[in-house]
């Protein structure tokens, strides 16, 4: 998978998530909602590495971990 690959799951998977956790926000349990709120940041901060792992300049970082 190259990184662009990479770059656009993660894009995908923080929308599914964003709207799961709107859901869970409007209809359901407290709990729920606020699971799905730290799954979204959770996506949003690997996708802030990823793109500062790619900006000019930017140090080596670790191999990037699969299914992450």
């Amino acid at each position: 998978m190259t990184a662009e690959d990479e770059l656009d799951v993660l894009k995908g998977r923080i929308a599914k998530a964003e709207t799961e956790m709107e859901a869970w926000r409007a209809s359901g349990p407290q709990e729920k909602y606020l699971e799905a709120f730290c799954n979204v940041e959770s996506l949003e901060n690997r996708l802030d590495q990823l793109l500062r792992a790619r900006a000019p300049g930017a140090a080596p970082d670790r191999p990037l971990a699969a299914g992450v």
